[in-house]
Formats: C-alpha cells, structure tokens, sequence
C-alpha cells in the first residue's frame, strides 16, 4: 500500500514500476516486457464508489511505456496528473483512495499499487 500527497491543482508524474517476478517469485514479465501492456490510475472517495463516480480516472492513452523491461529488468510506465484533475477538490484536506491497475498483453490484470491520496488545500492559485 502506498501513500501520495499533492496540493490541490497541482501537476504531478505518477511512475508504475512492473517487476520481473512477484511478490511470490513467479515470472511476471518475458523477454517484451510491459511492451503492449495497458494501465489504469483511479482515485475515488470510497472504494465502493463506481469507476464512473471516481474523482479522476487516468485511462491507458494516459500512460506512457518509458523503460519495456524484460525477463530480469523491470518495466516502468508514467502517467501525468494535471492541474484539472485535482483544481475542483474542496478548500480542505481530502483523502481518497486510489490504485494503479496494468492488464499484460495477454489480458491478465494485475494491481501495480494502492493506498491513499492525501490532497492538501492550495494558498496561492496559479491560473
């Protein structure tokens, strides 16, 4: 489980990182890597929210491959948060919940990371 923090408005480089095996030592990437692989990134209120209802969803067009990885390298694919995804948040601390979701090339999902959001109010808006 993770824990980001952000003020509100601001931009931010959300970075999954895929290992080559899991937590269990089985083999989850080959010799393509994340190549073809597609990630998701939702931030909601409560889990039990609809995908539909998240405050921000961050959909595959999103994410960009920057490192494919491999059989012993890990694969590594960003996603930018930006201002319009946070600037319509309250004037107050807001926690959500989020995840980053990868599906491999062969439709097998995976979650990459979860936990909490913490977006702290913003003093001063930058327009």
């Amino acid at each position: 489980m993770g824990s980001l923090t952000m003020s509100r408005g601001d931009a931010r480089t959300l970075t999954a990182t895929v290992q080559p095996l899991d937590a269990f030592g089985n083999q989850v990437l080959g010799a393509s890597g994340i190549t073809g692989w597609k990630f998701w990134f939702t931030a909601k209120y409560d889990y039990s929210d609809a995908d539909a209802a998240a405050v921000f969803q961050k959909l595959p067009a999103a994410w960009q491959i920057t490192t494919a990885g491999n059989a012993t390298t890990p694969g590594i694919a960003i996603c930018n948060l930006v201002h319009s995804d946070t600037a319509a948040l309250p004037a107050y601390q807001v926690t959500l919940v989020y995840d980053v979701q990868a599906e491999d090339a062969n439709g097998n999902p995976y979650t990459i990371d979860a936990g909490t959001l913490v977006v702290s109010p913003d003093v001063t808006t930058v327009v």
